[in-house]
């Protein structure tokens, strides 16, 4: 039996995919209205940080369904966390992206009629939200030189016709090779523990991917209240990083003695130079970094 998505509202980025989100944002409220007898509006983004004030005032819904890449889905649940939890409505994702990080994380097919039908088939699921300073996450929060390439090929996409993990790959091999630097970072954990380091990279995930599917914490759990760390430790050369690079495609860096891993529900994470740093995507820059994790805070549907 298909779900009941209640009064729900699909908030579309038009331009996602060079400009498919606009059609398939269009298909999927067709199918949910024509085929599924849902009561859907339909709801285009205009300009960047649009969805997220469309979903601040969706409280009177009962179902968000986002049909776009991981920049619309990061908008979306960064507005409904400022709703009372109460009443917050439930968060579907549709991927029209190049990366669909966090649609992969929910197990969402990247055919949209598909992934229509897996929303219709869905589980709920109350899973874990990340704020960093004022700023809330859904799947990644990095630094250093994964944050760079994240950012390398957001810009990359307005140029190229490459996308997804394809280009994510490119991007890294050209920053491995042109901005290779390291940085010190000072981080407070749970129960009083304390790391501190020389790195190249700092990822802490909700989800087990970024850049399109690569896989950095194979261990990561949406729902278990943790964050999954993952750092370069070592003294790293860019003919050492390339290879451990292409393994980490495939979560195949586990087990590396330049890689060490770590879980915290709370870090205070301090680094004193300027690095790049990056939120779903979204291009971030501070010096300090207080991150907690709200627990079960977001409801989304989950592929069966």
């Amino acid at each position: 039996m298909a779900n009941n998505l209640g009064r729900a509202l699909i908030i579309v980025n038009p331009v996602a995919q060079s400009g498919k989100g606009s059609k398939n944002g269009y298909k999927t409220f067709e199918t949910l209205r024509a085929e599924y007898h849902q009561d859907v509006d339909l709801f285009y983004t205009k300009h960047d940080g649009h969805a997220m004030k469309i979903a601040e005032d969706t409280a009177k819904y009962d179902s968000v369904i986002v049909v776009g890449g991981d920049g619309v889905v990061h908008e979306t649940a960064s507005g409904i966390m400022r709703i009372p939890k109460a009443k917050r409505p439930i968060m579907g994702v549709i991927p029209v992206g190049s990366g669909n990080d966090y649609a992969r994380s929910l197990g969402m097919s990247f055919n949209v009629h598909h992934a229509i039908d897996q929303l219709m088939h869905a589980k709920v699921k109350q899973v874990d939200v990340g704020q960093c300073n004022d700023k809330y996450f859904v799947e990644t929060l990095s630094f250093g030189l994964d944050a760079g390439i994240a950012i390398d090929t957001m810009k990359a996409r307005q140029k190229s016709k490459e996308k997804g993990f394809k280009l994510y790959f490119k991007c890294g091999v050209d920053r491995i090779m042109n901005h290779f630097e390291f940085f010190d970072f000072e981080a407070k954990l749970d129960r009083g523990r304390k790391i501190n380091g020389h790195s190249l990279i700092f990822a802490i995930q909700i989800g087990q991917t970024y850049g399109g599917g690569f896989k950095i914490t194979p261990d990561a759990k949406l729902d278990d209240g943790y964050f999954n760390m993952c750092y370069s430790v070592g003294n790293l050369t860019r003919k050492t990083t390339l290879p451990l690079f292409a393994r980490a495609a495939k979560g195949k860096h586990v087990g590396s003695k330049h890689v060490a891993f770590d879980k915290s529900k709370n870090i205070k994470l301090k680094i004193n130079q300027l690095v790049p740093c990056q939120l779903d995507g979204e291009e971030y820059s501070n010096h300090n970094f207080d991150i907690k994790t709200h627990s079960k805070a977001l409801r989304v549907y989950v592929a069966s």
